[in-house]
């Protein structure tokens, strides 16, 4: 459930860039990212890479978007949305950290952590997830 909740910023997003426009989807995404973040840190978990990765991506193009006013267009604030999550992708698969593992390691037994199966899912799942996998 939790590596679901870590993509809610990108539905807020998608919502209602269709209807309020760019700026008011952008917020939205970086409050949803942010109180994500909050709620996680609560309940004792760690920073996740996704989350934290979204709250800089949706914050930057919010204030973007903003000062560039209604000369923003929703299909460009999309293709940098989409960019910036296979940013986050590439740069935590680069760290060797693919996002998904932190994840996975609060729904696996820590025996399993270290073995090859598991961190190649991981990786396999983390470059499923981009928003270009599937062209």
């Amino acid at each position: 459930m939790g590596i679901l909740l870590g993509f809610l910023p990108f539905l807020a997003f998608a919502m209602l860039s269709v209807s309020q426009g760019a700026v008011v989807a952008l917020t939205a995404g970086a409050v949803v990212s942010a109180g994500l973040i909050v709620r996680n840190r609560r309940s004792g978990g760690s920073l996740k890479i996704l989350e934290a990765g979204t709250l800089i991506l949706f914050l930057v193009l919010a204030i973007y978007a903003t000062g560039a006013g209604q000369d923003v267009s929703i299909i460009a604030v999309r293709l940098c949305v989409d960019i910036g999550l296979l940013a986050i992708v590439l740069v935590s698969m680069a760290i060797r950290r693919p996002f998904t593992l932190q994840y996975a390691k609060e729904q696996v037994p820590q025996e399993y952590w270290t073995s090859a199966g598991f961190i190649r899912t991981n990786y396999a799942i983390t470059a499923g997830s981009s928003p270009f996998s599937s062209w």
